[in-house]
């Protein structure tokens, strides 16, 4: 039997539009109820014939189609066409649109996930057409669907008719989609290669539309977020857009957006980012720069930046917009220089006079920037200024130091000789520059006329070049025999140049020969050339390298591969050896040590007291290696035990105790015990008669360190007066072993202790709680000192304790209002708070000075208390208010205004002190807002607010005018230039 399903499928495969006649005739004459059409239109959807699908409907009769299965299978493969054919042909009133805009969102995540990643293929539009059907059909259905993910969906695929829409219904989360649209700007903007020519990516137009729907259909939006957050990323269309095409009445504070892009400027200069002002920060300067108000802004301050990062644009707007002000000339020019801007030294040159200029200081700024193309502008300074006004040997020790290549070439090449000094500029470039520079300078002028020797010693202080400059020109185009290797070594040495000394050692000759005599001995001959490595000096110099804090801690290792260099080469007779052997035991070079051991009579060497000065620097590898290869006659035992105990060193001690037995074992026992090492201490009780130890003295050291199972051994073991158990207790207390104490008091009974006697040490510290905690629970707290608890309770705010003392009626014992005090001063509300609950305030006599400590600290809610709790003339509240102002604290300020009578206080002088610090321009702004001005003289605080640059507070007292303050100074910014001689 023929299925006619699948024959219709096939018929509709080889169709077109054109050419139906074949699916009519199927549709005419063949029982339809042998069609299954809806599978035929899903697999229609799957291929993309819309033409079909939309006959197909049109031909066949309803009873046999269900227009909703229809349009719900359209809807999840996103075919806009039949959705939008039903919905004017069909009952859509019959459509549940909410679920249909439903399944086309689920249709789309599925399609998106396993199929495209094409935002404008025809499907994804498709989607995007069937959604904005639906919501046109019924708006309605967006207060039942996810908004959160069709928004995410739109924003992504960029569906601007369904974002349109969700901004006209007031349905979207502004906040968050402007947040969605700038993070993927950052995300991609960290993936692109810093290029000049980089065109307008996709998102940043997709970004822009969505600012422009936004301030659309929201006009009351605050476009200060859009700003501030396009400024600080750097996407100046949407800063163009904010400041050109909407009010500027809009914009509040524009000249701090200006700041954080002049910052921003800065900092990506600072960083040696690639700086483009055709685009980003660049762009939106210029864009604000023209929309600022002046008034507002310092202009030599922003001279200053836009000509120091060397934005031409902007420095021309400034000259020719503020013709009257009076601009640094001289300054614009030397910064134009260095940074190689020939086209505005020229706008420079045309429009000032020439005594508004520095010729010299302009010609040495282009010669130090090696960075940017400098010589044009150095040969347009040279052809048309009066070459009189250059010093042109400075001006080539500058390029020289700063390793400007190409101006070095010129100078030496165009300039005339008697005007520069080449040997000079040669010490410059070794010391600062490359070896391109280095090797130019020899080259250009012949290499006889050089200091060759301090050229070679400066270069050792080249970080970057030194080794390079030094092993392959300088060296090699000197005479070696004038060069004091010795000297160089030296300084390379001063100056932790690693590989300058490791090329010397291994490529200079040094001063010991060797020669065999007639009986076939060695003769060693030490020679006294200066240009001969020195070996024994350079052993000294190596040994006194001292490296740079950020490579201390590879320094040991860069002395030792040193020292095996020379030390494969060297005879040590003729090396200072007992300073080697002495910084070999001091550092713990065991390899050094065994090479000085192996090739010098020990008969010469005092090995006890080189191996007693090893323990004391700790030198475990020394000292375990001689007891197991030295023989043990030569070595101070009982030291040298002393000190493996105190050091902890296990595998000494067993060294030393299989040769013999009979030491200071005593020594031994308290070393361990003062250093704490229990190993120690338990391998000594495991194989020494206790006789051999003060007992005694091990109980209380047992009970200093927290030794449990050597305590409870003792105490099993051995009888010990009460002033001993009194001492191993008390230590084990101050110490927080608890478990010890518990075993020394149940041995002897709580009256067989003294705790009147028991050291501060007990209580104060922030971690003495469990102690405290086990004396006022265990013995009779009038034994002990509760006042101190008490106040160290407060402090460090264990409430626990002193609700204990408070319910043991035990505050007799101590005074309150140093308790109170502590916890205020250390912040502890609970504890303040529970105090004033339990206790009269009038016993309470100097809470001035918690309130003192209050405001100094910035414990707003303990300020409150304070308030709500004392009458305010007890608190001392003018000097306190004082004092948190001058420290900045906002919130105890607030409080305080906010509680107390202002005819009390001194507002004056507090808003005076709170002005001159930088940081506080909030706390100034809200006291200005929050008191009587009448109180205050606002033309004092307008002042100050000018000089620290506050805009905020500037604008918040209009009474005061700015003309009348012409007697402020300006701050500006020096230019700093460096002349090298």
């Amino acid at each position: 039997m023929i299925d006619m399903t699948k024959l219709f499928i096939q018929v509709c495969f080889k169709s077109n539009i054109d050419e139906k006649p074949a699916l009519d005739w199927i549709v005419d004459n063949v029982d339809n109820s042998s069609i299954d059409y809806h599978r035929c239109i899903e697999q229609m959807l799957y291929e993309g014939r819309t033409d079909i699908i939309l006959h197909i409907p049109e031909k066949v009769k309803r009873r046999w189609l269900n227009d909703n299965a229809v349009v719900k299978l359209c809807c999840e493969h996103g075919c806009s066409e039949i959705v939008e054919w039903a919905l004017k042909n069909t009952d859509h009133e019959s459509f549940d649109v909410e679920e249909l805009n439903n399944i086309t969102i689920d249709g789309y995540i599925k399609h998106e996930n396993f199929n495209c990643d094409d935002y404008g293929c025809i499907y994804c539009i498709g989607y995007s057409i069937v959604i904005e059907l639906f919501i046109l059909q019924k708006p309605e259905i967006l207060k039942f669907c996810n908004i959160n993910i069709l928004s995410d969906v739109a924003n992504r695929q960029k569906w601007y008719g369904v974002l349109e829409l969700l901004f006209k219904h007031d349905i979207i989360d502004t906040d968050q989609i402007i947040e969605d649209i700038y993070k993927r700007l950052d995300d991609e903007e960290d993936e692109l290669e810093e290029d000049e020519f980089t065109v307008v990516d996709y998102d940043v137009e997709h970004c822009m539309k969505i600012v422009q729907l936004i301030t659309k259909y929201y006009l009351d939006i605050d476009v200060n977020k859009i700003l501030k957050k396009a400024v600080d990323i750097g996407f100046h269309y949407i800063v163009h857009f904010v400041v050109e095409e909407l009010l500027l009445d809009k914009i509040d504070n524009i000249e701090n957006y200006l700041n954080i892009t002049l910052d921003k400027l800065r900092l990506q200069q600072l960083n040696d980012d690639l700086l483009c002002f055709d685009r980003g920060h660049g762009q939106i300067l210029m864009v604000l720069l023209q929309r600022v108000n002046t008034k507002f802004i310092d202009l030599d301050s922003v001279m200053n930046d836009v000509i120091h990062i060397g934005h031409s644009s902007a420095v021309l707007w400034l000259l020719e917009n503020k013709p009257d002000h009076p601009f640094y000339i001289s300054n614009i020019m030397n910064k134009a220089c260095y940074h190689g801007d020939l086209k505005l030294v020229d706008y420079l040159f045309q429009k000032y006079i020439a005594a508004d200029f520095d010729y010299k200081t302009a010609m040495i700024k282009a010669c130090r920037n090696s960075k940017k193309q400098t010589l044009d502008v150095c040969k347009w300074l040279w052809a048309n200024i009066d070459r009189d006004l250059f010093d042109m040997k400075v001006a080539l020790n500058n390029a020289s130091r700063c390793g400007n290549t190409k101006v070095v070439e010129w100078i030496l090449t165009d300039v005339d000789t008697e005007l520069f000094d080449t040997e000079n500029a040669l010490f410059c470039a070794c010391e600062h520059s490359s070896d391109h520079t280095v090797e130019l300078l020899p080259d250009k002028s012949g290499f006889n006329t050089f200091d060759f020797q301090n050229a070679i010693t400066l270069a050792c202080k080249n970080e970057n070049n030194g080794y390079t400059i030094i092993t392959k020109l300088l060296y090699e185009c000197t005479d070696k025999s004038t060069v004091d290797i010795n000297a160089v070594f030296s300084f390379a040495c001063k100056n932790y140049r690693s590989d300058i000394i490791h090329w010397i050692i291994q490529t200079c000759d040094q001063n010991i020969t060797f020669t065999e005599t007639g009986n076939g001995n060695k003769n060693v001959t030490k020679s006294l050339d200066k240009n001969r490595v020195n070996m024994d000096q350079a052993v000294t110099c190596i040994l006194a390298i001292d490296a740079p804090w950020q490579k201390k801690d590879h320094v040991n290792e860069t002395k030792i591969q040193l020292l095996r260099l020379i030390l494969k080469k060297s005879d040590p007779s003729k090396i200072h050896i007992h300073k080697l052997l002495t910084e070999a035991c001091k550092y713990d070079w065991v390899e050094i040590f065994q090479w000085i051991l192996a090739r010098v009579d020990n008969a010469c060497l005092n090995i006890g007291e080189i191996l007693n000065f090893a323990c004391r620097n700790g030198a475990f590898d020394i000292i375990e290696w001689s007891l197991k290869n030295i023989d043990i006659q030569l070595v101070d035992v009982d030291n040298v035990m002393v000190e493996s105990c105190g050091f902890g060193w296990l595998e000494c001690l067993v060294l030393i105790w299989k040769h013999c037995n009979q030491y200071k074992l005593q020594a031994a026992m308290t070393e361990a015990c003062t250093y704490g090492r229990l190993h120690i201490a338990e391998w000594l009780l495991q194989n020494v008669h206790y006789q051999l130890f003060n007992i005694p003295i091990l109980l209380q050291e047992a009970g200093r360190n927290g030794w449990i199972n050597i305590f409870g051994w003792l105490l099993q073991n051995f009888h010990f007066d009460k002033s001993d158990m009194h001492v191993a207790t008390s230590k084990s207390l101050e110490n927080g072993y608890l478990e010890i104490a518990e075993l020394g008091i149940a041995k002897v009974g709580k009256e067989g202790f003294d705790f009147s006697s028991l050291s501060d040490n007990v209580y104060v510290g922030a971690n003495r709680k469990g102690v405290v905690n086990f004396l006022l629970h265990n013995i009779d707290p009038k034994c002990i000192d509760i006042a101190t608890i008490m106040t160290n309770a407060c402090l460090f705010g264990w409430k626990d304790i002193v609700t204990f003392i408070v319910d043991k009626d035990l505050t007799s014992l101590c005074d309150l209002s140093i308790a109170f005090n502590a916890a205020c001063d250390n912040g502890e509300l609970e504890i303040a708070q529970y105090l004033l609950e339990k206790v009269d305030p009038h016993l309470l006599t100097t809470v001035d000075k918690a309130m003192h400590s209050v405001a100094v600290k910035g414990w707003d809610e303990i300020a409150i208390l304070l308030l709500n709790k004392f009458e305010h003339t007890r608190l001392d509240i003018g000097n306190a208010l004082i004092e948190t102002c001058r420290l900045g604290e906002i919130d105890v300020v607030q409080a305080i205004l906010g509680k107390v009578d202002t005819t009390m206080l001194d507002v004056k002088t507090a808003l005076n002190i709170a002005c001159e610090n930088h940081m506080h321009e909030e706390l100034v702004l809200w006291i200005l807002e929050n008191i009587d001005r009448e109180q205050v003289d606002l033309k004092t605080v307008k002042i100050q607010a000018i000089r620290q640059k506050w805009k905020k507070v500037q604008f918040a007292i209009p009474e005061v005018d700015n003309e009348d303050l012409n007697q402020v100074e300006q701050e500006t910014e020096s230019d700093n230039i460096f002349f090298l001689e």
